[in-house]
């Protein structure tokens, strides 16, 4: 579950939050990006403590896991880990993204408001120079990833599985980028391509899509 940008005192009923809790109890993972809300239970909940936030505009470059990942924000958290992995700090020390057990599952924070950053800055989705934000959302969703019969390693290739039974499937892979590119998919365990029905699975063009029959062994 992502909860992108949550923003003032009460971004969303105690009722849904409580309900979203209860999903990660039972071993889902929620991911809350921060605009300026007040997070509930922050200690219990994120693994956090906040030692307050203050209006600060501006832009900073943080390490995450070896990638630089420029980020804009309007208010500065001042986090400090409990029980929660840090992944990612800014150069004062500050926790920008963490995960932090919960029940059977994960809570993510993620300190800035990155899908609204993202939005409000022109063509920063289309660069190729662009900072990598999707580790993020690869990061957070990685236990549903390592299920799927078939993912693209590649960003721009978008893919979509169509099942038919529990041992056949389909795979629709689609280049949505402007230029040509290698097509770097990874096989779940015990999946193989049974047949490559249209296109290429090797290369695709722009705007070019692949389909795939796969079966489990």
């Amino acid at each position: 579950y992502f909860f992108p940008c949550a923003k003032s005192w009460q971004c969303m009923p105690k009722e849904t939050y409580d309900t979203l809790l209860g999903y990660v109890r039972d071993g889902a993972s929620l991911c809350i990006s921060i605009e300026d809300a007040q997070l509930t239970d922050c200690n219990a909940v994120f693994g956090l403590i906040s030692d307050g936030m203050q209006k600060r505009t501006g832009k900073k470059v943080v390490d995450f896991d070896g990638t630089p990942l420029t980020i804009a924000h309007k208010t500065e958290f001042l986090m400090r880990p409990t029980t929660a992995e840090v992944l990612a700090r800014d150069e004062k020390g500050n926790v920008i993204f963490s995960r932090n057990a919960y029940g059977k599952g994960f809570v993510y924070y993620l300190g800035f408001p990155m899908e609204k950053m993202l939005w409000d800055a022109e063509g920063m989705l289309v660069d190729p120079t662009a900072s990598p934000y999707y580790k993020i959302y690869q990061t957070v969703a990685a236990g549903v990833l390592a299920k799927k019969p078939i993912r693209s390693q590649t960003p721009d290739i978008g893919m979509t599985v169509h099942p038919v039974d529990d041992a056949n499937c389909y795979a629709v892979a689609v280049n949505y980028s402007a230029t040509e590119l290698p097509c770097a998919f990874v096989l779940g365990d015990g999946w193989r391509i049974e047949e490559v029905l249209y296109g290429n699975a090797d290369t695709l063009k722009n705007g070019e899509m692949v389909v795939l029959a796969l079966q489990k062994a």
